[in-house]
């Protein structure tokens, strides 16, 4: 009979597939931190010319945007506006009193990003170089020292300090107001400059004299000392001097040709083995039987 026939039952519908499995995706490489391309700070130093029409509130902004200007040196933070970023054009610097640093571009091409392995030891190797302005004090304004003979010029603070380092005899470093170059000092003896000129004195140099150092190198031999430029000599007369002692005449006129305040050279009669650089060129006359030289330009006036 068909009504009592047991009924097949239907088949199970067909399972759907397996969802496909996840694609491994591997990480992004590492990105080049903007900053691995700058040595290390220079204090108490500003660009002399800088791009100051924009800002960055974050150092590795600016060092990012200093890396895509091939005419960027470098970075730069004002003493006076801390936490505030600016590009500097090409690399010339100037001494801040004000507390300014800056960081020179080491190329115009990002460096690529180091191995991961190696960022920390790089770090560490970043941070163990020493500036040589951190063994100075502050500097002092309308200050000058007598240069050390042997010596020329530095472009650079920090090559000028560098080399006052290495010389035990070397009290600090000395900017003319008149020059775009620093100089070592003999020793630590000032005198007041009128042109704005200043000075920083060397941390283990000590007033007394200098601290146990290895000995200096032997200097080149002084360069030829060019006199000209000063009137004939003055006698039974004196000037206001500026306190720095001077052991020859040549050497005296030298330091004279930097400060545009000194008006000529004393050698005074009570101390006959010394000369002095003049205060502008203020004389009177002398009962000792000292000597002035007038420097090309001074008409000298009644004290």
């Amino acid at each position: 009979k068909i009504s009592d026939q047991v009924q097949e039952a239907p088949a199970p519908p067909t399972p759907p597939p397996p969802p496909p499995s996840p694609r491994w995706t591997p990480p992004a490489p590492p990105t080049a931190d903007p900053l691995s391309n700058y040595k290390s700070k220079k204090q108490n130093t500003y660009c002399q010319t800088a791009y100051k029409s924009s800002s960055y509130n974050d150092m590795t902004d600016a060092a990012a945007a200093c890396n895509g200007k091939s005419s960027c040196g470098g970075i730069y933070e004002p003493g006076n506006e801390p936490n505030t970023y600016y590009l500097c054009d090409g690399w010339s610097t100037g001494y801040s009193s004000s507390g300014s640093w800056a960081k020179q571009k080491i190329s115009d091409q990002v460096q690529a990003a180091p191995p991961l392995e190696d960022e920390d030891e790089e770090e560490e190797e970043e941070e163990d170089e020493e500036d040589p302005l951190d063994n100075y004090y502050t500097g002092q304004p309308n200050k000058k020292c007598q240069t050390a003979s042997g010596t020329s010029g530095y472009s650079e603070i920090s090559d000028a300090a560098a080399s006052c380092n290495a010389v035990s005899s070397c009290g600090g470093i000395y900017k003319p107001a008149r020059e775009n170059s620093y100089y070592i000092c003999a020793g630590w003896s000032l005198g007041s400059s009128g042109s704005g000129s200043y000075v920083q004195q060397k941390k283990s140099y000590s007033v007394a004299g200098p601290s146990s150092a290895p000995a200096p190198p032997t200097p080149p031999p002084p360069p030829t000392v060019h006199t000209e430029g000063y009137g004939s000599k003055m006698s039974n007369t004196y000037c206001q001097d500026e306190g720095v002692a001077y052991d020859s005449l040549g050497k005296a006129k030298q330091d004279c040709n930097r400060e545009e305040s000194c008006g000529g050279i004393l050698n005074p009669g009570g101390d006959p083995s010394h000369y002095f650089l003049c205060k502008n060129f203020k004389t009177a006359s002398s009962t000792s039987g000292s000597s002035v030289w007038p420097k090309t330009g001074f008409a000298a006036t009644s004290l």
